[in-house]
Formats: C-alpha cells, sequence, structure tokens
C-alpha cells in the first residue's frame, strides 16, 4: 500500500478516537449530572415526608391545647362561683386559693401561647 495512504488511514483513526472519547467525556458528564439530580429529588422527597409528619404532630399537639380550652372555661366559672358564694357569705377565702387562681390564669396563657406557636409553624409549613 502507498505510505501516504497509510498516513491518511493512521491520522483518520486517531481522530475517530479523539471523538469517541469525546463523546465518552460527555456521556459521563450528563450521567453525573442526571445522579446528582435524582440525588436532589430524592432528598426533596424525603424532607417533604418529614415535613408531613411534622404536620400531623403538629395537628395533634394543636387538637390537645384546644381540647384543653373548655376545661379553663370551666375552670374560671368555678372560681367565680366560688368567690360569689364566699363573698355572699361573708367568707374569707383561703391563702391556697389564692394560689391556685394564679395557677390557672398561668395555665391558660401557656395553653394561649402554645396554641399561637403551634399555629404559626404549622402555616409556615405550607409550602
Amino acid at each position: 500500500m502507498n505510505p501516504q495512504l497509510n498516513k491518511v488511514f493512521s491520522k483518520l483513526a486517531k481522530e475517530e478516537k479523539t471523538e469517541l472519547k469525546s463523546e465518552k467525556v460527555e456521556l459521563n458528564i450528563m450521567q453525573d449530572f442526571e445522579n446528582a439530580l435524582d440525588s436532589l429529588i430524592d432528598g426533596n422527597s424525603q424532607g417533604n415526608r418529614a415535613k408531613n409528619d411534622a404536620k400531623k404532630i403538629i395537628d395533634d399537639a394543636i387538637r390537645q391545647y384546644e381540647m384543653v380550652e373548655p376545661r379553663i372555661g370551666r375552670a374560671i366559672k368555678s372560681s367565680m362561683e366560688l368567690e360569689k358564694a364566699a363573698k355572699d357569705l361573708g367568707l374569707d377565702l383561703p391563702g391556697k386559693y389564692n394560689a391556685s387562681k394564679s395557677r390557672l390564669f398561668d395555665e391558660e396563657d401557656k395553653n394561649k401561647e402554645a396554641l399561637k406557636r403551634l399555629k404559626s409553624i404549622k402555616g409556615s409549613l405550607n409550602f
């Protein structure tokens, strides 16, 4: 075979290898990108599941605090009736009563604050 033809075929073979290597590199880069994207999507899915679990826990806590509200109302009404009866009878309430009444209002404040914060957290999870 002609030596010049050998040179041409040799150069063509090298160019084909270069093109194949370039395509292989591009395919690897594309695969890396797809893997990164899949990992991101999987992470977001896991985060969404955790967020939904947190919402359920927060909803349960809100229900529990809301169930306490009528009890607070009954306790306040009862304390008012007790004070009225003591006044009508001309009796002094024991010192323990004032501490208990103070505790009642502290618990009412805690309940309201907990509900307010839980509802705020729940609202911030709605995205």
